[in-house]
């Protein structure tokens, strides 16, 4: 302990004062134009109801440092090309290039080949074993999927929500939220994170508010919406059904510290 604050609590005060610490726009100023994004829940079924898969990120992190994510990141101009959208199959597909770009940052994250159930196992196996050069920058996803002549069921997949970064900070991002069925077997990180856990998402919540599990507001909230829930299967139903709506997060400066403002979900 220091200054009556745990590790995750220290960590968790570090995240929120690095969010204006790290550039805002003053007031008055326009604000900055927010970049694409997209990350994905990785759930799977559990005893009591259902897991989501948390990663962790590490400590000497420029962004979020310490705090526990779901995979995720900016969409690449390589996810908007026609290789990569002609990858994606299953019927009419909201968001192509943000859900590409989430299927991408799992598969480079985890490990995990999501949207690969029911083709050839062979073909899937290929793919996995180029996620090396893919990381060394030596190929791409759409050429690693293409060579193997591997589609990705956009079906397996739900987007369900929306996030964009306030207007007052100069690091913006309009993230996408994806959720997907966890493939099978265990995340095979990077050093991108240090650690994962699969968590009830009632159970992350508790940790966080315990001071135990240091997360971004967005990855709380989120993990609120699908809290509602007891079975995987009630998620997807719902989530298919729900109209998705951007969320325009907003901030309050108070002490060096930005405390985001509250909401409740529709």
């Amino acid at each position: 302990m220091n200054g009556g604050l745990s590790d995750a609590e220290r960590i968790q005060r570090a995240i929120e004062e690095e969010e204006f610490a790290r550039g805002h726009v003053e007031p008055g100023s326009p604000p900055v134009e927010p970049r694409p994004a997209a990350t994905i829940c990785v759930a799977r079924t559990a005893d009591s109801g259902f897991e989501v898969l948390l990663l962790r990120r590490p400590l000497a992190s420029r962004f979020a440092a310490g705090a526990h994510v779901f995979p995720g990141g900016t969409i690449d101009p390589e996810d908007r090309s026609p290789a990569a959208l002609e990858r994606l199959v299953g019927g009419e597909i909201s968001e192509p290039e943000a859900l590409f770009a989430a299927l991408r940052e799992a598969f480079e994250e985890t490990g995990f080949l999501l949207g690969a159930g029911g083709q050839d196992p062979e073909a899937a196996a290929r793919v996995l074993s180029g996620r090396d050069r893919l990381l060394a920058g030596e190929t791409t996803f759409p050429e690693l999927l293409t060579e193997s002549d591997l589609e990705l069921d956009a079906s397996s997949a739900v987007y369900f929500t929306r996030w964009i970064t306030p207007v007052q900070l100069d690091r913006r991002y309009d993230t996408r939220f994806f959720l997907a069925r966890h493939p099978g077997g265990e995340p095979r990180l990077t050093r991108e994170h240090t650690d994962f856990r699969w968590l009830e998402p009632s159970v992350a919540l508790e940790l966080f508010g315990a001071g135990r599990l240091p997360m971004l507001f967005p990855t709380r909230k989120t993990l609120e919406l699908l809290g509602r829930f007891d079975r995987l299967e009630d998620v997807f139903t719902s989530f298919r059904k729900r109209e998705v709506k951007p969320i325009l997060a907003r901030i309050i400066v108070e002490n060096g510290r930005v405390v985001p403002v509250p909401f409740d979900y529709d």
